[in-house]
């Protein structure tokens, strides 16, 4: 599912005119690195089976996503494995939001987790 969101977003972005260069393996924080020119963009991308528009980020990618917000995307793509449908959000500073092209707005729930282990 994920393999195809990446494909999906790559897509998306290579038809814009950015060259696209896959980080996954770096664990920077995002996905892609997308660069236009001057412009680069920092894609993180979820991919999900249905409609819903609901992901978790990692510590690193929520950080990452803080630090430099206005060049990073959110890239949720629904249905994932059967009808792919790309979402894009961005930071949005006039309504302090983050917000997709169609208008739909993301809501953050942080959240504290912990490692256990014995021995």
């Amino acid at each position: 599912m994920e393999q195809k969101a990446i494909e999906t977003t790559w897509d998306y972005y290579q038809k814009l005119g950015y060259d696209i260069e896959s980080v996954e393996a770096a664990k920077v924080g995002w996905d892609l690195t997308a660069t236009n020119g001057n412009v680069r963009l920092k894609l993180e991308v979820k991919g999900l089976s249905g409609t819903a528009i609901a992901a978790e980020l990692t510590a690193n990618e929520y950080s990452s996503l803080l630090a430099d917000s206005p060049n990073y995307r959110v890239c949720m793509v629904t249905n994932a494995l059967t009808k792919p449908l790309l979402h894009i959000f961005s930071y949005s500073k006039t309504v302090d939001l983050w917000v997709s092209e169609e208008g739909l707005e993301l809501s953050f729930e942080k959240v504290t987790s912990a490692r256990v282990f014995a021995g």
